[in-house]
């Protein structure tokens, strides 16, 4: 897939990076950029994306205008979630037209949280026309049209997802979130039901349900999740649904174009995720936490792909957050089977880092709070991108 291509492969190995640290200077007490750079590419084999991101900024400093590190520079950065660190160098890819996707999709969604449509319009015009291209610029362009307010713009902008049966769940998805922010309830209804019939996954059907009880319709809201309340009805899952369906006029869960942003880049990484790709779906899912930073379903998948990565500890933090976060606003915008998944998933992850005291704390409150077998720690956390 040409996604596998954003993230230049780093050397693997079982040795350590800390001899190379040692060597990263050279004999006036200067930056060697050769030591760094390999140190970097070993680093970042082993895992240890913060040091990687330390030695290539060693590397920068010798040779700022060297393209092949500016871009393992951003790609890092931004796994990282250190954003601020990455749109300078975002910018002097761009400047040097370069064309990295990563760099113009943060560029982009920057701008979009700016309020500067011209700026988000021009990073996102020049993404090639295939590959990521064919997901972002539609996405960001209707996201940019709908914050001016220019729904008709927004809707037509979607179009070239519509025409292609792979993207066409994601362009409903969508469709109706800006419908819904327009208040345009009829076609807003028309649009989360083809969502749903595309291939509904947990988040579209919590999204549908979410728009109905803000409508009045507590019976289509039913119906939305019926699924889900089927397939769990005791668990987690249906606890989340069940919680949804108890507010008659529950907060919007996508509430402007940032967020409807957030959404879309969350997608598209959840779209990557499933190809096994989770190098690059991690980028993605930092973009949309760069726009929302409160959008739960985004940090778990950077647990998930970050887990995949033999990263536990950054993982074991990604979960803390979406506890601490879920459980400071339980209720209106809470997810409760998204908290509870979390708790799952911060246990496991300790447990594989050895921090078993811990992780035993963890899972004896919840087993007080709801006595029986739980499922695993992997079931739940995925169901914000997969079917219920």
């Amino acid at each position: 897939m040409v996604m596998t291509g954003l993230l230049t492969a780093g050397l693997t190995g079982a040795w350590g990076h800390s001899a190379w640290a040692a060597k990263a200077t050279d004999q006036a007490g200067g930056p060697d950029p050769l030591a760094a750079f390999v140190a970097g590419k070993v680093a970042q084999g082993a895992g240890d994306w913060t040091a990687a991101a330390d030695f290539l900024a060693l590397s920068l400093k010798s040779d700022p205008d060297d393209l092949t590190l500016l871009r393992r520079a951003l790609l890092i950065n931004v796994g990282l979630g250190r954003t601020k660190v990455a749109l300078p160098l975002a910018k002097r890819l761009v400047a040097a037209k370069d064309g990295n996707p990563v760099a113009l999709t943060l560029l982009a969604a920057d701008a979009v949280a700016a309020g500067d449509e011209p700026g988000a319009l021009h990073a996102i015009d020049a993404l090639p026309q295939d590959g990521l291209g064919t997901f972002m610029r539609p996405l960001v362009t209707a996201w940019v049209k709908a914050r001016k307010g220019d729904w008709a713009a927004a809707k037509t902008a979607l179009e070239p997802l519509e025409a292609q049966q792979s993207f066409r769940a994601m362009a409903a998805l969508h469709a109706a979130l800006i419908e819904d922010l327009a208040g345009h309830e009829d076609a807003a209804r028309g649009w989360y039901a083809q969502a749903s019939d595309s291939g509904q996954v947990l988040r579209v059907a919590m999204l549908r349900a979410n728009f109905e009880m803000r409508m009045g319709h507590a019976d289509l809201a039913q119906a939305a999740v019926a699924a889900i309340l089927q397939a769990d009805p005791k668990g987690p899952m249906g606890d989340a649904a069940r919680a949804l369906l108890s507010r008659p006029h529950p907060a919007r869960m996508v509430a402007n174009a940032n967020e409807g942003l957030a959404e879309a880049l969350f997608d598209v990484a959840a779209a990557i995720n499933q190809e096994k790709v989770a190098e690059v779906a991690l980028l993605y899912t930092r973009l949309a936490l760069h726009l929302d930073p409160s959008l739960a379903p985004a940090r778990m998948l950077a647990g998930e792909t970050l887990t995949e990565m033999n990263r536990d500890q950054e993982a074991a933090a990604e979960y803390a957050a979406v506890v601490a976060d879920l459980g400071m606003k339980m209720g209106e915008k809470a997810d409760v089977g998204l908290l509870w998944a979390a708790r799952l998933r911060q246990a496991d992850a300790l447990a594989r880092l050895n921090k078993t005291q811990e992780a035993a704390g963890i899972l004896r409150a919840m087993a007080s709070e709801r006595p029986g077998p739980q499922r695993r720690p992997g079931a739940p956390g995925r169901s914000a991108t997969r079917r219920p």
